[in-house]
């Protein structure tokens, strides 16, 4: 599994002479002085900078929360996500159901939120998909 130690991202080596261009930047992450991760709002919308970023389960799940912020979404993340990065959910609401797929070859287990804030446990076993009802 890929998952690190302390389940932090890797954001890889850092890409030298990155800074931030004005004051404005608000800078999340930055490794001997480079920039690694940086926000800026550009009128109504938001871009991000993110440099260096290996794949990995977690680093992938950073990425996806860094969409939903970009589009202006954020609070919309925990609708139907789960706690393992190893695991994903992808919900259908014409027919009311969800599935919950482990992508490891190991056993995996997860906390799924419901977009009604209900939570429920989910054991997988390797490579499995588990439908329920929503």
């Amino acid at each position: 599994a890929d998952l690190p130690e302390d389940g932090k991202a890797n954001f890889g080596e850092p890409v030298v002479n990155t800074y931030p261009i004005n004051e404005e930047v608000t800078l999340l992450r930055a490794d001997q002085g480079q920039v690694q991760l940086a926000v800026n709002q550009y009128g109504m919308g938001r871009g991000v900078y993110l440099s260096g970023l290996p794949y990995s389960a977690v680093n992938a799940r950073l990425l996806e929360r860094i969409l939903f912020y970009a589009s202006g979404q954020e609070d919309r993340y925990r609708d139907w996500s789960c706690t393992n990065p190893h695991c994903e959910v992808a919900y259908f609401p014409q027919e009311g159901v969800y599935c919950v797929v482990n992508n490891t070859d190991l056993p995996q287990e997860t906390r799924v939120r419901q977009a009604d804030g209900q939570v429920r446990d989910i054991v997988l076993e390797p490579s499995a998909m588990v439908w329920q009802q929503a």
